[in-house]
């Protein structure tokens, strides 16, 4: 019951994120010209009890691919007796060729231990910041297994809303990112569950959130002035007016100490 009460606190997509980074699934499908040409693929194949040869030959068929799921279920049966060290051996032959196709868990690492509480402060750098706040959240990426690269994405495929990016607002990466304007010269601060992941191409560990989740009434404007930060009033769209004034992490502690008593004035909720 209270494992139940627990889950309930996080919504469905986080939870489908983290299972499948811990998973590792892999679309054979659409990379099977990356696996029918690798020296594991024949021995992985007889284990799946599939032939190499037929599937090749129903991948060079256009007729097949459009009208017949065999060669669907047959990549199906392949993918469940690949090992992860396997999966991870085809995802790096992926990456050398095309990097976007890559899987996400391919260049983002979580463990069990990785799904953030619901009350966790994330922050969200962006140039779009001021937008964020007075819409929400209206773009991201919703395919779990396009998350690796994200630049790489088309803007149709990041049209809608989705998965996006943070950072534990007191983490030393949200610290960097806060002095070098690497992400966007503005913020937003909010309250969400995530998961934590090492991103190894980046190198650091982000959060990534589901943005329809997040109320706008919950999102905190921060706007950058040199090295110094304000938290901006709600009526932030005529003027730019800051409750409170610092350097990043004294910004960031006062939301997290005064958001309750000043929501309103701060979120205009």
């Amino acid at each position: 019951m209270e494992f139940r009460n627990w889950l309930e606190n996080y919504n469905r997509e986080i939870i489908y994120l983290k299972r499948y980074l811990l998973s590792k699934p892999i679309d054979l499908v659409n990379n099977f010209y990356f696996f029918s040409d690798w020296d594991k693929a024949a021995g992985i194949c007889r284990r799946a009890k599939v032939s190499l040869v037929k599937l090749r030959k129903m991948m060079d068929d256009e007729r097949t691919n459009l009208e017949g799921d065999d060669f669907y279920d047959l990549c199906d049966k392949i993918e469940k007796v690949m090992s992860d060290e396997e999966k991870e051996g085809l995802a790096y032959r992926i990456t050398q060729h095309q990097p976007a196709d890559a899987p996400t868990w391919n260049y983002l690492s979580a463990d069990k231990k990785s799904m953030l509480r619901p009350d966790t402060w994330l922050i969200h750098f962006s140039d779009d910041a001021f937008d964020i706040a007075y819409k929400g959240f209206k773009r991201g990426v919703d395919d779990v297994s396009k998350l690796g690269l994200t630049t790489y994405l088309s803007d149709y495929e990041r049209k809608y809303p989705g998965y996006n990016f943070a950072f534990e607002a007191d983490s030393r990466y949200a610290k960097e990112a806060a002095r070098v304007e690497k992400y966007g010269k503005n913020a937003v601060m909010f309250q969400a569950a995530g998961v934590k992941a090492y991103h190894n191409g980046d190198n650091e560990d982000q959060v990534v959130f589901y943005g329809p989740t997040i109320d706008k009434s919950k999102l905190v404007l921060l706007i950058r002035n040199d090295d110094e930060w304000c938290v901006s009033t709600a009526n932030y769209r005529s003027s730019r007016e800051c409750m409170y004034k610092g350097k990043y992490m004294d910004v960031v502690y006062w939301v997290a100490n005064n958001v309750h008593q000043y929501r309103r004035m701060i979120t205009g909720h």
